[in-house]
């Protein structure tokens, strides 16, 4: 007689298999990662930034992905918590966008990964022709510049991609004024940090915060000397 597989069980099994995250690392004196026997953890992963609506990729939730994820060995992912979806208005907080990071945190734990919670940005929004990773409420109450220097000037036409938006004026200074904490800049995102880190401070898999990605030097339009490491 012929058995046949129940695929069912199979991913039943090999969910089994993987052991769930219950050590808490550290950091020791020499910035390495520790586990609380004091034996150097190393880390092995992968992106899951998901830089369009709904700001979360639901597939990396799924027990198939996540058994394939820990076959090649994976055991940390950088995962996006963008400023805009959990704050896409001034003064109210996305709780539904954040139990949905929240549901994705605590799955990667059932496989045995550990997330860094990223706050991912390129060129910080739609208004200089990425995605919008930084509230555009925000951006649209700080100073804007004079019409001949806005987006997306010096170009003659809109960015094609994330890392052309950098070189506008527009958006340098737009990271300028955050920088200077134009319109409570810092307060909205020490608020978005205080409410991410309260939500999942006690999940043991959570290694620590990525607190903006790539941030741009600033206006360099206006000053030079910000584009040198080290200057200012």
């Amino acid at each position: 007689m012929v058995m046949q597989a129940n695929p069912a069980l199979l991913i039943l099994c090999l969910h089994l298999s993987y052991a769930q995250v219950t050590e808490k690392i550290s950091l020791n004196q020499g910035g390495n990662f520790v586990n609380p026997s004091g034996h150097l953890v190393l880390f092995h992963g992968f992106n899951s930034v998901y830089k369009k609506p709904p700001f979360y990729n639901a597939l990396d939730g799924q027990d198939h992905r996540l058994g394939y994820y820990k076959q090649w060995g994976f055991n940390v992912v950088r995962l996006g918590v963008l400023w805009h979806p959990t704050m896409p208005t001034q003064g109210t907080i996305n709780e539904t966008y954040l139990d949905h990071i929240e549901q994705q945190v605590d799955k990667f734990s059932e496989y045995g990964i550990y997330v860094i919670l990223d706050m991912h940005q390129d060129s910080l929004s739609t208004m200089f022709g990425s995605y919008d990773a930084i509230p555009k409420w925000l951006l649209e109450s700080f100073p804007q510049p004079l019409w001949f220097l806005r987006y997306p000037w010096p170009h003659s036409k809109n960015a094609s991609g994330d890392w052309e938006g950098y070189t506008t004026y527009a958006c340098q200074k737009a990271f300028q004024c955050i920088y200077d904490n134009e319109k409570n800049a810092w307060g909205y995102w020490g608020d978005f940090w205080e409410t991410v880190a309260r939500r999942f401070k006690d999940k043991v898999n959570v290694l620590g915060y990525e607190l903006m990605n790539e941030p741009f030097a600033g206006n360099i339009f206006t000053n030079p000397l910000r584009a040198i490491p080290g200057k200012l």
